[in-house]
């Protein structure tokens, strides 16, 4: 996904400009990425807050990449349909029946099965649009 600014050059002085108002941005995209995570997803080990992050890259014009570097990362942001999970260096899936409590569960054993597909959490998408609408319409 790419979210393209079209920036008025004849305002600038220099890219650096550019790169200053990047950065900016980017943190206070990171801040809003942050607390919609923990509006829309239910984590315990907070790996997706935490990998949020952004790359200013000089040139001209000059880019900024924004994005989440969990690697489950593409399957929140837009989503899944329902499919089918299989065992790949195995020959059986294992995970616990009604864990918690103090105790790990009963094991269930399953050489596949289908999985409900989870509705696109569209968080970087909402972040950088709700941190481009809190900004000045004079960038510079």
């Amino acid at each position: 996904m790419a979210i393209i600014f079209e920036i008025d050059t004849a305002k600038l002085k220099d890219n650096a400009a550019i790169l200053r108002w990047y950065s900016r941005f980017a943190a206070a995209a990171l801040r809003e990425a942050q607390l919609i995570t923990t509006q829309r997803i239910e984590s315990r080990s907070g790996t997706y807050e935490r990998s949020f992050d952004f790359v200013v890259i000089p040139g001209n014009p000059p880019k900024l990449l924004f994005g989440n570097k969990a690697p489950f990362a593409i399957h929140l942001e837009e989503g899944t349909d329902d499919h089918f999970v299989k065992p790949v260096n195995a020959k059986a899936l294992r995970w616990f029946e009604n864990p918690g409590a103090g105790s790990a569960g009963n094991p269930i054993f399953s050489k596949g099965h289908k999985v409900s597909g989870i509705k696109a959490k569209n968080i970087v998408r909402d972040a950088v649009s709700n941190t481009g609408n809190k900004l000045p319409r004079s960038l510079f």
